[in-house]
């Protein structure tokens, strides 16, 4: 039976577990929920502090396993399957229970101004093949982003949708942010610049005309 304390959370007492390392992983957990803000502040002051703080982390647990993390739970994955299986078990119970909360989460995320960077260029990438670098990739969406008027007709955007990304299909690197208008417009150039183009040789080999 739960004892709820005041504020509506319940008391984690170690009589109520069989084993101390279930005790322990509820009593973190709802440390964790209660004191949210708090972990949070810390761990940005931390940051502050020292900017390798989650670098040195890293080594920290490294040396303590004697393996990077990655390889530990590799080598765990392939020698205990049943404990994978627990694993999926218990993600598959938590996303069920937690369904409504992870998409709200989800959905609120993505009008952050991290989730849209995350989705902007993850799209930018595999659906229009734009080819730049990770830091060239998050100044162009700051571009984007912070942009009000289209940059070549220097029309006011109607709204976000009108916003785009123009770069040039061929070679896939970055030129313009604009509306959908232009963009189109430069879209149709670059798909039929070839066809131009020989055309145009076609023209000066029949009338004989050499540079």
């Amino acid at each position: 039976m739960n004892i709820y304390n005041m504020e509506g959370i319940p008391i984690i007492r170690s009589c109520d577990y069989d084993n101390y390392t279930d005790y322990k992983r509820e009593y973190d957990k709802q440390y964790r929920i209660k004191n949210k803000e708090k972990i949070k502040e810390r761990n940005e002051r931390k940051l502050k502090n020292n900017p390798d703080y989650y670098k040195e982390l890293y080594i920290k647990r490294k040396k303590t396993l004697g393996q990077t993390p990655a390889e530990y739970y590799k080598k765990k994955r392939e020698e205990n399957p049943q404990w994978v299986e627990e694993q999926r078990q218990r993600c598959r119970e938590y996303k069920e229970k937690n369904k409504i909360t992870l998409a709200q989460k989800t959905k609120e995320y993505k009008k952050t101004y991290v989730g849209k960077k995350a989705h902007k260029i993850s799209e930018w990438k595999t659906k229009h093949n734009l080819k730049e670098t990770p830091e060239k990739m998050e100044l162009i969406f700051a571009r984007w982003f912070y942009s009000k008027k289209c940059e070549l007709c220097l029309e006011t955007y109607k709204s976000e949708k009108h916003r785009c990304m123009e770069h040039h299909h061929s070679s896939g690197h970055f030129r313009h942010i604009c509306c959908s208008k232009c963009n189109n417009k430069l879209g149709v150039v670059d798909r039929k610049k070839n066809i131009v183009l020989l055309e145009l040789h076609k023209y000066f080999i029949y009338n004989d005309i050499f540079f």
